[in-house]
């Protein structure tokens, strides 16, 4: 709150089928809370709603596709929410791919053109402070724990996937899509209808773009809904631990005899769930991490 009792302005930027999960609907009653849509290229006049709106604080994801005349025009504070999985360090060693390095070369846009930058996953910080980022540390993703929550709908499938298809995602899911009841949504539905497939689902899982380590958020997604998450090995964290709040894969033997085992033992399956559900509640609630968020950026 400001002097006369105002709400805060936020804006969030951003595609809301990836991002709206972070916020939705549950900062509506701290904040004055608008979502604006990105449109790829798009020039900085298409956004004079936004600057009409005048926020307090303007939330980018995909920070390196706005112009920067937008940035330049926008009062209030601009933070920088990365997202993308970029090259990191892992126990000392650099880890990258190809498609880390091409989305690191699109966020090189974003460099030092905001007053806040923030990346989800904190092995990658060293890399972008040696690439001269500054950075003001990382900002694991939370969720909008309002919509995204468990149901009793009835377990229609097996186990649920929501992500863009690659060829190393597809050789995990093809193990199971003969025999078993897969959904497999690579874009296009988010929000309520989001949550109530995830939770149509006995199991979710988490696959990578290709073979390296990384921390996708639909892992919190899928907890926040009360699933069972199976996922390959995560970037180093202090959060999800392995066999606690999540169950970890490394090859596709493992991967099929883990989803056996917990297909056919629903105690045990239900027990890791409710660790999970209970770990995001507890430390990735978007109604308090938000608000330790932003007062951070304002210094209260």
């Amino acid at each position: 709150m400001e002097g006369n009792n105002r709400k805060l302005k936020i804006a969030f930027l951003g595609q809301p089928e990836y991002f709206r999960c972070l916020y939705e609907r549950d900062l509506d009653d701290l904040y004055d809370v608008r979502e604006y849509k990105l449109i790829w290229g798009a020039p900085w006049y298409y956004y004079s709603n936004l600057i009409e709106f005048a926020p307090d604080i303007a939330f980018f994801f995909r920070a390196d596709l706005f112009s920067d005349e937008l940035v330049k025009r926008l009062p209030g504070k601009k933070v920088a929410l990365s997202s993308e999985p970029i090259p990191k360090y892992i126990n000392g060693t650099l880890s990258t791919s190809s498609d880390m390095e091409y989305r690191f070369a699109s966020l090189k846009n974003a460099r030092n053109k905001f007053d806040h930058f923030f990346h989800f996953d904190r092995s990658s910080l060293r890399y972008l402070q040696e690439n001269g980022f500054k950075v003001d540390g990382d900002f694991m993703f939370p969720v909008a724990t309002g919509t995204y929550h468990p149901t009793n709908s009835e377990k229609k499938w097996d186990i649920f996937f929501g992500g863009r298809d690659t060829v190393h995602r597809d050789n995990y899911l093809k193990i199971l899509k003969r025999d078993f009841e897969v959904l497999h949504i690579s874009s296009g539905i988010f929000s309520d209808e989001y949550v109530r497939l995830i939770n149509a689902c006995k199991i979710g899982v988490n696959i990578h773009v290709d073979d390296k380590p990384s921390i996708e958020h639909r892992i919190q997604n899928m907890m926040a809904c009360g699933n069972l998450v199976m996922s390959e090995p995560l970037s180093p964290n202090d959060m999800f631990i392995p066999g606690r709040h999540y169950v970890e894969f490394s090859n596709k033997k493992e991967f099929l005899e883990k989803f056996l085992y917990y297909y056919h033992r629903d105690s045990e399956r239900e027990v890791i769930a409710r660790n999970g559900l209970k770990l995001v509640r507890e430390r990735l609630a978007s109604k308090k991490e938000f608000p330790k968020l932003i007062g951070k950026i304002l210094g209260t």
